[in-house]
Formats: C-alpha cells, structure tokens, sequence
C-alpha cells in the first residue's frame, strides 16, 4: 500500500519532519534536540499508518512497506536534524558551557 504512493508519502514525511521540527523549536525551545527529532520523525509516520486502518479492526503491512516506512524514517531523522542544525545558533569561541 505504501509503495504504490511512494513519492507522494515520502515527500509528505519529509515535509512534515521538517514542519514539525521547526516548529517545536520555536515555540517549544525547552525540548532537547534529540527528542524533537524523535517525535518530528515519528509523528507522520504514525499519522501514514493511521490513515492505512481508517476506520478498518486491521491493516496488512507487507515487508516491502515496512521497509520503506523504516528508510523513510530514517530519511525523516536526517531532515529533523538538518532543520535543528539550522535553527540552533552556533557558538563561536569561547569555553564550552557545563
């Protein structure tokens, strides 16, 4: 199911990743980076599976699907961080902070 829409739902993760990335860094800048990328990469992948029951008791899941959704997330991660390596300010000098 997901490999016949796959352009469609990578880009739609990939984007979300990004949005919500960005926006828990804005307006929630207590979340530690490593959570915000965690919940960003797992909230669209969740929301895909999701809509697959749409009202059904179960869904089938082939392994090529499971698969995509794992290179996917794995995609979705690297799209958070860069976003967060964006947003973060850089430090220049000076002693590192304890």
């Amino acid at each position: 199911m997901l490999l016949d829409h796959a352009l469609t739902f990578a880009s739609a993760s990939l984007a979300g990743s990004a949005g919500l990335s960005f926006a828990i860094a804005k307006y929630s800048p207590a979340v530690k980076p490593f959570f915000r990328q965690l919940l960003s990469t797992a909230a669209p992948i969740a929301a895909t599976f999701l809509v697959l029951l749409d009202g059904q008791d179960s869904a089938v899941l082939h392994g090529g699907d499971l698969l995509f959704g794992g290179a996917v997330s794995a995609l979705a991660f690297g799209t958070s961080y860069g976003v967060t390596r964006l947003i973060t300010p850089r430090r220049r000098g000076g002693l590192p902070s304890a």
